[in-house]
């Protein structure tokens, strides 16, 4: 009897991981991934122009998230790749399926970020400042490599390769995705301690570390396809590996340095994919004992994550005009800094999930019709 039948006799069948469905633990843990990384810019920001912000580095564990936050958008890249061959998988080979999933991405990604573009550069443009040069506009608006008007964009350039990689893997086969995947890997691993003064922005980000994680993602897509059925090893033998290394992440250097002082170093590319690793293993563990994040109580944060993209894109700009408001009526004299930043953060969430539901989310369902107009014509 197959594995399939076998949990089909079983009454397991309904926990056959089936591409596309949605995975409500996997959804919070991307909406906690995003306020991490708005509490991390929060601190970087009040750092820079709010005179009193609290020195993290005096008393780090109180302030171990706002510290590590910028881990967010690792995990965003494992879960990224997770997400991609979770829903995927099946479209490996089959060259005819890769304009849909080209039109998916597309939507998912860019309509939002040109919003975003357009407002940034009128502001600048009717805000009594100079506007944006066009080449940094255009590199925005489509998540080129080099510079941004929008801070958080380069990691869209990030997500844009792996996109691609993956079509051309939809395109040629499954076998590309192992073969040269694991080939690109080890390129990466070999140039990371190579002096990257005189290279182009396209080559850093065809050769950065981060590109592990999302194949990190991938495998923890793979393992859970495989293994759908192991909550109990999940919950133990995974579950305390998971634990372990989080635990050594968060207290052993190199670990717990910031992407600056990992660049261009072996340092970068082992703690990109020991990040990956366990963002990986926390995905998987998280999508194996999905039951247990089936709650109407954490439905806040299931919408946290559905926004996160939106929180992700306008948190930075936002803030900045937030701290901007402050100094004008001297918010700081009325209340510690600690106190507004906390309140920063309330505001930004708020603003993340009305961008997400008044233009994020229409966009979605708009291109979600699109999509399937254009596959039924095309069928």
């Amino acid at each position: 009897m197959s594995e399939t039948a076998r949990m089909a006799s079983t009454g397991n069948a309904a926990i056959i991981p089936r591409p596309g469905k949605r995975l409500d633990g996997v959804q919070i843990c991307r909406g906690l991934a995003a306020l991490a990384v708005v509490l991390y810019h929060i601190n970087l920001q009040c750092s820079a122009f709010v005179p009193g912000t609290p020195d993290l580095s005096a008393n780090p564990w109180p302030w171990t998230v706002h510290r590590l936050g910028f881990l967010g958008v690792d995990f965003f890249f494992v879960l990224s790749g997770f997400i991609i061959h979770h829903i995927h998988r099946r479209d490996l080979g089959l060259a005819d399926r890769g304009r849909t999933f080209l039109l998916k991405r597309f939507f998912r990604i860019q309509p939002l970020l040109i919003v975003i573009v357009l407002l940034k550069q009128a502001y600048l443009t009717f805000g009594a400042h100079d506007p944006e040069d066009w080449k940094v506009v255009l590199s925005t608006a489509l998540a080129l490599p080099g510079d941004k008007m929008v801070g958080v964009v380069w990691s869209l350039t990030f997500e844009w390769m792996f996109y691609l990689f993956f079509l051309t893997c939809i395109l040629s086969g499954g076998r590309w995705l192992w073969g040269l995947g694991s080939a690109w890997m080890v390129v990466v691993i070999a140039a990371s301690s190579l002096d990257r003064t005189d290279w182009s922005p396209w080559l850093e980000v065809v050769l950065d570390p981060y590109v592990g994680q999302f194949f990190c993602g991938v495998l923890a897509a793979e393992g859970f396809r495989r293994w759908p059925d192991r909550p109990r090893m999940a919950k133990t033998g995974v579950g305390s590996l998971l634990l372990v290394m989080l635990l050594v992440g968060l207290i052993v250097d190199p670990f717990n340095l910031t992407p600056r002082e990992w660049a261009g170093s072996l340092d970068k590319a082992f703690g990109r994919y020991f990040w990956g690793a366990t963002f990986g293993l926390l995905v998987w563990w998280t999508a194996v004992n999905d039951a247990w994040f089936r709650s109407r109580y954490l439905a806040p944060l299931v919408l946290l994550g559905n926004a996160s993209y939106s929180l992700y894109l306008f948190h930075n700009e936002l803030l900045q005009g937030l701290i901007r408001v402050g100094h004008a009526v001297n918010l700081y004299r009325f209340a510690s800094v600690v106190f507004w930043m906390w309140a920063f953060a309330f505001v930004l969430l708020g603003a993340g999930v009305v961008i997400h539901l008044v233009i994020e989310r229409p966009i979605l369902r708009w291109s979600r019709g699109l999509v399937a107009g254009r596959r039924g014509g095309d069928g």
